[in-house]
């Protein structure tokens, strides 16, 4: 049974007993890439029975994102189906194989720590307030809207629905499951989540602030990307 899409965004917060996982093993059969022994990193998987999960094309009770970090050194995209519980299918990679170790700045590591999260709706406040600060990012936020924003995780962490926004605007791209009626048309996705270069407090992904992680899911078949961008 398919889900409504839920596009009130959330952030989320570390909880010993959450629903949600973040980091943690790549367990999911075609997590790595054909051909090659280095597994893609999940990086966040929601729990699909939550209300807050913006899901309405995935049938499974997880939703696993993963992102490619040893690919393309780090920069790469990565577009896939989920199967079922279980298991995964890449139907695109940019990069075919990865990184040499001795070149790699990014986590070598084969997994990001596993900790367990819940997902906490936004206040209207911090809605509105973040609205702002993303329609008119060249000007600043003022005091109280920086509180508001920080309290929700919106400049850092991780946020889960809302849209997918960039410095340059929406988040562009092609779908390239050639099973798909927009293959290889310019769209753009629907949000799940975007990851921040320190998605959890002690941890980061690239080192760099300006660049995240954005989770969305094709408009017309539903598969899931994953592409990082400057914020």
């Amino acid at each position: 049974m398919r889900k409504k899409w839920n596009n009130e965004p959330s952030t989320f917060l570390v909880s010993k007993n959450g629903r949600h996982q973040f980091g943690g093993k790549a367990t999911h059969k075609g997590a790595i890439p054909r051909g090659c022994k280095v597994p893609m990193h999940l990086i966040l998987s929601l729990n699909t029975k939550d209300p807050l999960c913006p899901v309405d094309e995935i049938e499974a009770k997880e939703l696993p994102l993963y992102y490619p970090l040893r690919y393309g050194m780090g920069g790469g995209e990565v577009q896939y189906q989920v199967c079922k519980d279980s298991s995964i299918r890449i139907t695109y990679i940019d990069a075919q194989e990865p990184d040499d170790p001795a070149d790699h700045p990014y986590p070598n590591q084969d997994c990001l720590p596993e900790m367990r999260g819940v997902l906490r709706a936004m206040s209207y406040e911090e809605i509105r307030a973040a609205a702002y600060a993303d329609l008119y990012s060249d000007r600043k936020c003022s005091p109280r809207d920086k509180k508001l924003l920080a309290h929700a995780g919106w400049t850092d962490g991780i946020r889960v629905g809302g849209e997918l926004l960039t410095c340059r605007g929406e988040v562009g791209w092609e779908c390239k499951n050639s099973k798909c009626k927009i293959f290889e048309r310019p769209s753009v996705l629907k949000a799940l989540a975007v990851v921040a270069d320190s998605p959890i407090k002690g941890i980061e992904i690239f080192g760099c602030s300006d660049v995240v992680i954005f989770f969305g899911l094709c408009r017309a078949c539903g598969q899931v990307v994953a592409v990082n961008r400057c914020s």
